[in-house]
């Protein structure tokens, strides 16, 4: 009868210590309209899709780590809110300070370690996106940066950090980002590379990243306000594009100084202030 039981209690802890060896799920393919939730890791072996016209949400204190040269494509909308004590993590497989160990792991992450997010409102697309309380690192292998804005649709990423990236940590093309009390660290391009389109970029930390904290090449310059950091190789804003209202571009408003990168025009009509 001890026999028994001492059997018993072995295999139950061999199931425990199976289902914990291998709590995360693995997930590649098409996820539109799917919620990912936070009792799980979630282990993405193969590039991702949310379709147009589809929703994709992640739960507060989801962890979605990703493979070599994986990624996740938007064309629809992706809602990754978090919050202040249970923030969203998307990271390298390798990466275990994070959520599940996965299988294969060697516990060492590395800048593009996997591809990127890329959010696309080209084409009809929606390509809408809302990052909050969100860590996105290790990403950049496909030359993107952690995450892509293409066209899309008025995207938000606030309260969140683009981190170790082979790139730059956020790339942006004719999209509205609204970047609001994030940080921009060790990237090894730009913290933040924008074309065209107009940026919201306030109260932002800026961290040891390879080129311009941000570098925003004709946009249409508005003010930007609050920001702070430090080490990036050339600590500055870099601008150029169109300013179309009146603007004073100063220090001690933005957080950095202003390098002209190109052309830039004051439209008429309008006062460009120099302190």
């Amino acid at each position: 009868m001890k026999k028994l039981l001492l059997y018993s209690v072995l295999i139950l802890f061999g199931i425990l210590f199976f289902n914990h060896a291998n709590a995360f799920v693995t997930k590649s393919g098409n996820v539109s309209g799917e919620y990912w939730h936070n009792t799980d890791t979630y282990y993405v072996t193969g590039d991702l899709t949310v379709d147009a016209g589809t929703t994709f949400e992640i739960q507060a204190g989801t962890r979605v780590k990703f493979a070599p040269g994986t990624g996740l494509t938007v064309y629809g909308t992706l809602i990754a809110n978090g919050n202040s004590s249970s923030n969203i993590f998307f990271t390298s497989r390798d990466d275990n300070n994070v959520g599940e160990t996965i299988t294969g792991s060697d516990g060492n992450p590395n800048p593009g370690d996997w591809g990127f997010i890329g959010i696309y409102g080209n084409s009809g697309n929606d390509g809408i996106a809302s990052f909050n309380y969100c860590h996105v690192r290790y990403g950049g292998s496909s030359g993107y940066g952690n995450v892509y804005f293409n066209e899309a649709d008025s995207p938000t990423f606030t309260n969140s950090s683009a981190a170790y990236s082979s790139y730059y940590g956020i790339m942006s093309n004719s999209s509205n980002v609204q970047f609001e009390s994030s940080d921009f660290a060790s990237n090894t391009s730009h913290g933040i590379y924008a074309t065209q389109g107009e940026l919201q970029i306030n109260n932002c930390f800026f961290l040891n990243n390879s080129g311009y904290a941000a570098n925003l090449s004709n946009v249409s310059i508005i003010p930007y306000t609050g920001n702070t950091g430090s080490g990036n190789t050339i600590n500055a804003f870099g601008i150029s594009g169109t300013i179309d209202q009146n603007i004073t571009l100063a220090q001690n408003v933005c957080g950095f100084p202003y390098v002209l990168i190109g052309n830039t025009t004051l439209t008429a009509d309008h006062i460009l202030t120099i302190p």
